[in-house]
């Protein structure tokens, strides 16, 4: 059985305040996504499905990796997948550091080298960010700047559900 995953980076400086973020700002008008106890704050380098047994190839690819790029936040952004869509998503953007862009390349390309499709965005196409929500209408009043402090993001391979939310750490690489 196939079962979808993220290779992202976890926030673990302070995850709160992207979970309270959410919550105070898009509770009221969040669909399918928001950041809380069911939904850790990360960005997505690549989401892939499948079998539970590509898992230990891909962790022994993934310990060669650079495991802590610089994460600079850079404001909000609102994105919808296609004009029919009644969602946005209420996101924070993230720069394209190289060091951000050549860990994303060397995560898509070990996907590839397992004949493993990344889900998102790749390559010149990928826009890293840190998801905040799914809403139906935007609403952000009073959203404070201070969310954009530097922060740590670590490296990890964890689980997700059906709408992209990064659910379980299953293996966190350290520095």
């Amino acid at each position: 059985m196939r079962y979808r995953y993220n290779i992202a980076l976890l926030s673990t400086g302070h995850p709160e305040v992207y979970v309270h973020a959410a919550q105070k700002h898009f509770a009221q008008n969040a669909q399918t996504y928001i950041l809380g106890p069911n939904s850790l704050p990360h960005i997505t380098l690549c989401q892939f499905m499948a079998e539970q047994s590509s898992l230990p190839l891909l962790i022994k690819g993934l310990e060669k990796a650079e495991k802590s790029p610089s994460i600079q936040l850079t404001g909000l952004r609102f994105s919808s997948k296609s004009p029919d869509s009644p969602l946005w998503g209420a996101s924070l953007s993230v720069a394209r550091s190289s060091d951000l862009m050549r860990l994303h390349l060397f995560v898509a390309q070990l996907l590839y080298d397992h004949h493993l499709k990344p889900l998102n965005d790749t390559g010149d196409l990928y826009t890293p960010h840190l998801t905040l929500a799914k809403v139906d209408h935007l609403d952000i009043q009073g959203f404070s700047k201070d969310i954009l402090k530097k922060d740590q993001f670590d490296l990890i391979l964890g689980e997700s559900d059906d709408v992209g939310q990064l659910t379980n750490v299953l293996h966190r690489f350290v520095s």
